[in-house]
């Protein structure tokens, strides 16, 4: 009846193992993935307006600009 002891002591580190090593891998996870957002958060450039002039336009074809209309 020793193995049974020993196999239980076995299962039971096996199992207090994985239990650390998944909370390990959620916390550093968890941290990585904020470092990379606020990465990307500080590279943002912010982008163009919706509108435009329409003297940009002169050079394109009537077909082309017909379905724009500057706001």
């Amino acid at each position: 009846m020793v193995w049974l002891k020993w196999l239980a002591i076995g299962v039971a580190t096996l199992a207090a193992l994985w239990v650390v090593l998944s909370v390990y891998g959620t916390w550093r996870w968890q941290v990585r993935t904020a470092g990379l957002l606020s990465a990307l958060s500080a590279a943002r450039v912010p982008g163009p307006s919706g509108r435009y002039d329409p003297a940009m336009l002169a050079g394109l074809p009537r077909r082309c600009s017909a379905s724009l209309v500057p706001r």
